[in-house]
């Protein structure tokens, strides 16, 4: 308010005697005259108010963006690395299903009958440690075992071809992947029995698609 009197007592200064004469003869014109230097004062400073916000808005923007974007990053890598200890933890594991659990049976156990239609003795089983998935017995639960090297585990595997012939429910020997590997197995088996429609050998190992020997990008 200050600077608008200030203003207006300026252009007072700068009349002429009559134009002087004038206004204080004629109030209104000096009301009005008031009022417009008013007006264009507020407006002026509204403009640059309203210039100002929106320059902190932007700014606000443009850090929630940047930080939205670094938070992501962060979960990307975290995820990743998560991602990468779980799979090193399971990669001397095999997933079995199709063995029920029995009442007095343990993992071990099963594990021990398994090996021992594989040809394995039962006194020296390949795993070193064994376990059901989950937590509910009454619930179909896969078993797991864990062996001591690739090697070993990589021989264990060749002799799931001995349980094609057996009679009764099939039994699976499998790798056991992250939920991460299983959702992107899932994505390509279609391309596993495409292929296998159209007379070739195709399987879905390692994360990747093997068709006639050959990785499939």
């Amino acid at each position: 308010m200050k600077e608008e009197l200030e203003l207006l007592k300026a252009s007072m200064v700068s009349l002429t005697p009559e134009e002087g004469e004038i206004n204080m003869n004629k109030p209104e014109a000096l009301k009005k005259e008031l009022t417009k230097s008013l007006t264009e004062s507020m407006e002026n400073k509204l403009e640059a108010t309203k210039e100002g916000w929106i320059d902190i808005v932007k700014k606000n923007i443009k850090k929630e963006a940047k930080e939205k974007a670094q938070k992501e990053e962060a979960l990307i890598v975290h995820t990743t690395i998560e991602e990468e200890k779980m799979r090193h933890a399971r990669r001397l594991n095999v997933r079995i299903t199709g063995i029920e659990e029995k009442e007095g049976s343990t993992p071990e156990s099963d594990g021990k009958t398994l090996c021992k239609i594989l040809g394995y003795k039962e006194e020296s089983p390949p795993f070193i440690k064994s376990w059901r998935t989950g937590r509910d017995p009454t619930k179909k639960r896969a078993l797991i075992l864990h062996f001591p090297s690739e090697d070993i585990r990589s021989t264990f595997l060749r002799k799931r071809v001995i349980l094609r012939a057996l009679d009764g429910p099939p039994i699976y020997l499998d790798d056991d992947l992250t939920p991460m590997q299983v959702a992107h197995r899932r994505a390509c088996m279609p391309r596993v029995h495409q292929a296998r429609k159209e007379g070739k050998k195709a399987s879905y190992r390692d994360g990747r698609v093997i068709i006639d020997g050959k990785a499939i990008p």
